[in-house]
């Protein structure tokens, strides 16, 4: 009877360590599947983040492009405008010179016409009559 003890108790001992033995296979075993939901969810987590970065990223470039765009358009009205503000100098300057050589010839014309060339009779004066004719004045 000793023996059968020892003998039950041998095998209570070993279906005991099967037990635990299946149990910690079972704990592992789900373990196992915990681990693989959450490298699913941190697989799906990862994949999102990266689409709305790739959104940001898109909607920041269109927002770049945009305001290049409208840079570049301010630009040329300023390119625009400074021609148009350089043709009217140049114009204006173009019409005080055109002023500057008519009084010029003006001035230079009164001289000429002013000191007349002395001749032997006193009424020089009568000598031009042609040169203020009556209305002109």
């Amino acid at each position: 009877m000793s023996h059968n003890i020892l003998e039950d108790d041998s095998q209570s001992e070993d279906d005991e360590l099967c037990k635990i033995d299946d149990e910690e296979d079972e704990y592992l075993a789900k373990i196992q599947q915990e681990d693989e939901y959450l490298a699913k969810i941190q697989q799906q987590e990862d994949e999102y983040l990266a689409k709305i970065q790739q959104e940001e990223d898109e909607r920041l470039a269109k927002v770049q492009q945009e305001e290049d765009e409208h840079i570049a358009k301010i630009q040329r009205e300023d390119e625009r405008l400074a021609k148009i503000q350089q043709d009217e100098v140049e114009r204006l300057a173009k019409a005080q010179l055109e002023e500057d050589e008519q009084l010029a010839r003006a001035i230079q014309e009164s001289l000429t016409l002013g000191s007349p060339p002395q001749s032997d009779n006193d009424s020089s004066f009568l000598s031009y009559p042609h040169l203020f004719p009556p209305g002109h004045r």
